[in-house]
């Protein structure tokens, strides 16, 4: 019995470790690419990388730094400080643009380093206090988490930071988070006096689900509300949480060539502005338009008749016969990899030992990404860790099951080479078993 317990135990995890690898975070190269620090303007400093953007304003009394990042970014973050003349230690504020790992991962970090009080706008602070988990898109994503950080006042829409004679403003500009928050200052520099925005982010980002989201059912009209704000704000620098949002690249050349006022980029702004509304627009109605097409209903006519096993599927002896399986994948993924669509639907039944067979899910997966899912009646359905996942978390779910002892019978379709019926049962079983069927691939277009 002990025995038959851990081999239930280890099918779970097998089964939840792939499906939340299927959205492990990753961190491009440029994020953790060192970039020169350099004045932007009047008080305002840039501080970050080739990739995040990290902004300090210094005061009399102390200084205010704008994003931590990527845990790893401290030492960068700090550096940059330091190279430009100014104390680390002498950090008195902490702001983010939103609670995503790559701007606040490094927080807890910072605050102990410098004893820096910690600013988060309200929907954002229950992500940064459980270090990710609480987010409505990557809670569930290991490679997205980073250490809990308590805040030490919550901020509001339009609420001011200040801090020896420096004044920033914040904006809630929600979608990419709940919490998400766009900057707004002025700094004086050669006798002038200009508009500052730092935008949190206005992007819509890759399997983000706008229609019916049941984590983040206001996501849309966030969306709208967000580019309503951007577009009502006066600018006349225009900065972002990224450096490519405002072409910090190219600015910075030519901040090197001798250009006085690079950053000074209204036009810019607007254009950036239109060009991520017109994005969110587009992803919105085609969104849309997905939920209304009556294949939705039809598909699940497919659904009519299941058999346990089909007599053209094989059956692999674990461990003896691990690596003509592990073969059999890897040919059958090749060949899915070579002629899957970029974007379809299909229906999706998993069951295991517990909680036991669950009914059939019309899955939509969008640039690899599980998108949402339907049951039966067409209503909308939360996605979970470990019935709703692409063809591909599937088949990286079977490559980590060739690790088990036990037996896995699996069939292919023969036109798509998905695995249309997979069971396994881990020794000494039978108690402990799994299986997955797949059938009505349908790709959109």
């Amino acid at each position: 019995m002990l025995n038959a317990l851990r081999a239930a135990v280890v099918t779970v995890l097998l089964v939840l470790n792939a499906l939340l690898a299927r959205l492990g975070a990753q961190v491009n190269s440029d994020w953790t690419e060192p970039f020169p620090p350099f004045r932007i303007a009047g008080n305002l400093y840039y501080v970050g990388t080739k990739g995040l953007a990290n902004y300090l304003i210094t005061t009399p009394r102390g200084h205010i730094l704008i994003n931590s990042d990527l845990e790893s970014s401290v030492p960068l973050i700090r550096a940059s400080v330091e190279k430009l003349g100014f104390k680390f230690s002498d950090i008195r504020i902490l702001l983010i643009s939103h609670a995503h790992w790559d701007h606040d991962g490094g927080s807890a970090a910072i605050k102990k380093l410098t004893g820096a009080k910690y600013m988060v706008m309200d929907a954002d602070v229950p992500v940064v206090e459980s270090g990710g988990k609480a987010d409505f898109h990557y809670g569930k994503v290991p490679a997205s988490l980073y250490p809990p950080t308590k805040v030490d006042r919550v901020l509001h829409d339009g609420d001011e930071v200040k801090l020896g004679g420096a004044t920033l403003v914040a904006h809630l500009t929600p979608g990419h988070t709940k919490g998400c928050t766009t900057w707004t200052m002025k700094v004086k520099d050669a006798g002038q006096s200009y508009d500052v925005v730092i935008v949190g982010s206005p992007n819509v980002n890759p399997g983000y689900n706008l229609v019916d989201n049941l984590s983040y059912p206001k996501i849309a009209s966030d969306y709208e509300r967000t580019f309503r704000v951007l577009k009502s704000l006066p600018v006349d620098i225009f900065l972002g949480a990224h450096g490519d949002y405002f072409d910090l690249k190219t600015k910075y050349a030519r901040l090197q060539e001798g250009a006085a006022t690079p950053f000074i980029d209204p036009t810019g702004y607007k254009k950036y502005v239109a060009d991520r509304e017109q994005a969110f627009r587009t992803e919105l109605a085609k969104q849309k338009a997905a939920i209304t097409d009556t294949s939705v209903v039809a598909i699940f006519k497919d659904t009519g008749s299941a058999r346990v096993f089909s007599a053209e599927g094989q059956s692999f002896k674990l461990p003896e016969q691990r690596q003509s399986l592990r073969a059999l994948l890897k040919k059958e993924r090749e060949l899915w990899q070579a002629g899957k669509p970029r974007d379809y639907r299909f229906l999706l039944r998993v069951g295991c030992f517990c909680p036991g067979p669950r009914g059939w899910l019309l899955i939509e997966v969008r640039s690899g990404q599980p998108l949402r899912a339907w049951d039966r009646t067409v209503k909308p359905v939360a996605l979970s860790d470990w019935n709703t996942f692409s063809i591909d978390g599937l088949y990286e779910n079977l490559e980590r099951q060739t690790d088990i002892n036990g037996e896995v019978q699996i069939a292919f379709d023969p036109r798509w080479h998905f695995p249309r019926h997979v069971h396994t049962t881990v020794l000494p079983g039978p108690d402990a078993w799994s299986i997955t069927e797949v059938r009505g691939l349908r790709p959109i277009r």
